[in-house]
């Protein structure tokens, strides 16, 4: 890899930093204002863009500057909230097999389907363990919105930031080709 690709690469993942820390300001407002909590977060598609630029080691740098940043500067959750936006990692390795070209495009969807399910089933069992025990919302309350509210608004969520970086990539895939960096 040369010093030019390096740097590119560099430059791609804090360019991609600034704009998923953006989209947080952006996407900080309430879908339904009687749940607070569900936020239009789109902060995800940047570090998603970043594995399918640049690969994995890529998206989860960008991830991690992110979500430390994040969780000192602008969560109320703190460590709690890092941990429930790890479940993003899980997307960030589907999305680096994804951008594997030697893989038919049937066996990357779908790999992109199993990585959708394992992070919202991830998210799902981390949201009622926190939820309980650290926020004290009753366990029947959890259990009664967890299939009205909270399970699609997790699956909405990581599909739109999954589809919004492929999109994102197939349009700068097109623009990138001249340039040094392999995507």
């Amino acid at each position: 890899m040369t010093l030019k690709n390096k740097v590119s690469i560099i430059v791609y993942n804090a360019m991609l930093s600034v704009a998923s820390l953006v989209l947080v300001f952006l996407g900080n407002l309430a879908i339904f204002p009687i749940f607070p909590f569900l936020r239009a977060d789109f902060s995800d598609a940047p570090i998603f863009l970043a594995a399918l630029i640049s690969g994995v080691p890529s998206g989860i740098s960008v991830f991690i500057i992110v979500s430390i940043i994040r969780a000192m500067l602008f969560s109320s959750t703190g460590l709690i909230g890092l941990i429930m936006r790890s479940t993003s990692i899980i997307m960030i390795l589907a999305l680096g097999v994804f951008r594997e070209k030697k893989f038919p495009v049937f066996y990357r969807l779908i790999l992109i389907s199993l990585g959708i399910l394992s992070c919202v089933a991830v998210k799902i069992i981390l949201n009622q363990f926190f939820w309980i025990n650290f926020f004290s919302i009753s366990e029947g309350l959890i259990n009664s919105l967890l299939y009205v509210i909270i399970l699609p608004y997790n699956v909405i969520k990581v599909v739109i930031n999954t589809a919004l970086a492929i999109t994102a990539h197939k349009y700068l895939e097109k623009c990138l080709k001249n340039k040094v960096i392999n995507i």
